[in-house]
């Protein structure tokens, strides 16, 4: 296990990441959170390598179809998708399902201490983080391996963070209950919610690459970008004080929101995704996992189970499609 040091972490933010250039005309893209930051700048440099067809989704395609309309260059569809929202979730599988996508980008995301739930009953970034990914991932599984071979295995794409490096382990969910418990106003502290984005971004990942049978044509990463110049930390910056201290922050050690987009557009474009399999990939190279991580691996029976349960209800698909590819009790 790797220990993150705050030195550590200033080496990696003041490191270059590598421009990547190629040619995508083999590969259907789906990127989720296209409208900006980070997505709007990988979804400029996907369009830029001529991906043969890229999927772009927002929730809010009305204030995207502008900063789109800059960037198309080739075959190219923009869709609504609102992960606060199974229904979402499940319409935006079967239409990108219905084509030949290979690759799949999980790049929309929430930040947020408020405590809030979703139409659904669930606490907002747990469902926008995890349970919505997840389902996603699941939904569009069949697809990715029919449009996959052991040649050109499909490629699932998760953004993550540094924040697990520093999550206080003593914090996390104990018990036989562990979404309901994260589902829990009463356990929801400001101290929870501070580590929730951080938490779910990694869980989803880590999860269902340790369940993807062997041999399935299939890369799955966790891919940090960094931390970089984007609209995540509005919030914290709505104060006059967090706007001080988190720009002064930014100014120092933020990677440009293109810069960190190339790490999305590296996990896209490698010419050997297996070797990253399962892997947490910070800067377009292979990163040490965190004592986090490790404990994570303790929780997973619990968390399969009750994620399993959760999708299930969402959408009844679910059941068969993890009996076919994912070795999970169920």
């Amino acid at each position: 296990m790797v220990h993150m040091t705050y030195i550590r972490f200033l080496r990696d933010q003041w490191a270059q990441i590598p421009l990547i250039n190629g040619d995508l005309s083999a590969r259907s893209i789906l990127l989720t959170g296209a409208g900006s930051g980070l997505g709007l700048e990988a979804a400029a440099h996907l369009a830029a390598m001529r991906s043969q067809w890229l999927f772009l989704t927002h929730r809010n395609l009305g204030g995207f179809q502008p900063a789109f309309a800059a960037l198309r260059n080739g075959p190219s569809q923009t869709m609504h998708l609102d992960l606060t929202s199974f229904a979402s979730v499940r319409k935006i599988a079967s239409e990108a399902g219905a084509a030949n996508i290979d690759t799949f980008v999980g790049n929309a995301t929430l930040a947020t201490r408020n405590f809030a739930k979703t139409e659904d009953g669930w606490e907002t970034v747990l469902q926008v983080n995890y349970l919505s990914n997840a389902l996603l991932f699941i939904l569009l599984l069949p697809h990715l391996i029919k449009n996959s071979s052991p040649d050109s295995p499909a490629r699932a794409i998760f953004l993550s963070s540094y924040g697990h490096h520093f999550v206080n382990t003593s914090k996390l969910p104990k018990g036989n209950s562990i979404l309901n418990c994260l589902n829990d106003p009463a356990y929801c502290t400001p101290v929870v919610m501070r580590n929730r984005y951080d938490v779910s971004k990694i869980m989803v990942a880590d999860e269902l690459a340790s369940r993807l049978r062997h041999n399935t044509p299939i890369s799955i990463m966790s891919v940090n970008p960094g931390f970089c110049h984007s609209r995540l930390t509005r919030e914290t910056e709505s104060t006059p004080f967090g706007k001080l201290v988190v720009g002064s922050f930014k100014r120092l050690v933020a990677h440009p929101t293109e810069e960190g987009s190339r790490t999305i557009v590296h996990a896209v474009a490698t010419p050997d995704p297996r070797r990253f399999h399962g892997q947490y990939i910070t800067g377009c190279q292979i990163a040490g996992k965190s004592d986090f991580l490790a404990t994570l691996e303790g929780l997973h029976e619990t968390t399969q189970r009750e994620t399993i349960e959760v999708l299930g209800k969402a959408d009844p698909r679910v059941g068969d499609i993890i009996k076919a590819h994912l070795d999970c009790e169920q």
